[in-house]
């Protein structure tokens, strides 16, 4: 298991969030599948992936 980005502690919840770096769309698929192992391994349903794109020309998923 990888080292998890960011956890919040908030209101008694833990929110998992994982950061990426805009690098196409099958890194952003290897991300999705990264995010959803953490929420298996911290028993969460919800978690969120923040997507930073610093291209020129952009793409949309």
């Amino acid at each position: 298991m990888k080292r998890t980005d960011i956890i919040v502690d908030y209101g008694g919840e833990q929110f998992v969030i994982e950061l990426k770096i805009w690098r196409g769309p099958k890194y952003h698929a290897a991300g999705e599948a990264q995010i959803a192992e953490y929420l298996d391994y911290y028993e969460l349903n919800t978690g969120y992936m923040l997507t930073f794109n610093f291209s020129q020309k952009k793409e949309s998923v």
